[in-house]
């Protein structure tokens, strides 16, 4: 099962939206509408929770210091659990651009464990990916639906350990909504999607976020040109950022679902700066999220290429 959800960044418009395969005649059985079991999106949650840990260093809220981290050895010994890593990063881990290019769980477990359970919520709060309660200061963030189309909202599950959830372990987002979310880290500004062209959506200000943001951003370039979407070329000379998620989702099975979402770091010449997000459910446990949902933006994007009008208006940039 695999979907794609691309949306303009500056204005929220749903400009394609596809899930395959289709069975039976529920709408909200469309992959990328709804998932089966366990819709966990993995590290493509790390930018945000590496915004909220930059942006409680400099506000003076509970955060741990990287000086204070343990260096990632390929593991993370917490209250008895052995937590993995999918490589030794040793001291390169604690840095944080580099923990985001390439992925370093020990970084975002410790980076979750800092901020505890109210910050790595309002990590995905400010990005829409939590329901806030009423007062909440991210209210504004959050669309619980989107009209004409049967999806169905995000949800996070209290119950998978913080650490966990900091890698992205419980925290279950359709392609849409995570489209969005990334529309706000390319633009600072939070979206509302919708299919209407002709009504102009909401916008949520993220605030005074602009150098936070600019790591995250430089986590994602460096991403797909050395990290771990580094195996997708058209993605480099594209300049494209990015950030590849796997999320384990049965040990039994030995499957995963695997991620790749991000945005183009213009605005093409038809007026629109493309934000996306890819994911392929219930993938064999060694696929990686860049080379199954990568794989299939990479796909996505030649044909966009090859057609001479949607090239112009969607890839190159608006000044050149």
């Amino acid at each position: 099962q695999a979907a794609l959800a691309i949306i303009d960044a500056l204005t929220g418009d749903v400009l394609a939206l596809a899930g395959a395969p289709i069975t039976g005649t529920a709408s909200r059985k469309v992959p990328g509408f709804s998932w089966d079991a366990n819709g966990s999106i993995g590290s493509v949650v790390k930018p945000f929770v590496l915004l909220e840990h930059l942006e409680s260093e400099r506000r003076g809220r509970p955060y741990m210091a990287v000086q204070d981290m343990e260096v990632c050895g390929g593991h993370l010994d917490w209250r008895g659990l052995r937590l993995k890593c999918d490589d030794a990063h040793w001291d390169r881990g604690r840095d944080s651009i580099i923990a985001l290019s390439e992925s370093c769980n020990v970084f975002f477990y410790q980076a979750g464990l800092g901020l505890g359970t109210d910050g790595v919520a309002r990590a995905l709060k400010r990005f829409g990916l939590v329901e806030p309660l009423d007062g909440d200061p991210f209210i504004e963030c959050w669309q619980p639906w989107v009209r004409g189309l049967p999806i169905v909202a995000p949800k996070v599950d209290e119950g998978i350990s913080l650490p966990r959830r900091s890698i992205g372990y419980g925290v279950e987002a359709p392609p849409l909504y995570l489209a969005r979310a990334y529309a706000g880290i390319a633009t600072g500004v939070l979206p509302y999607v919708g299919l209407r062209l002709d009504r102009l959506q909401r916008f949520v200000q993220l605030g005074d976020i602009g150098e936070s943001l600019a790591v995250v951003r430089d986590g994602m370039a460096a991403c797909v040109l050395t990290g771990t979407g580094r195996k997708l070329p058209m993605l480099k000379r594209l300049q494209v950022h990015a950030k590849t998620g796997t999320a384990e989702i049965s040990q039994r099975t030995k499957q995963n679902n695997g991620w790749f979402a991000g945005f183009m770091p213009w605005t093409g010449r038809g007026g629109m700066q493309i934000a996306f997000c890819a994911v392929v459910y219930n993938v064999p446990r060694g696929v990686h999220g860049g080379e199954a949902a990568g794989g299939m933006l990479v796909d996505f994007l030649r044909q966009l290429e090859s057609k001479s009008l949607l090239n112009d208006r969607y890839l190159v940039p608006e000044d050149r």
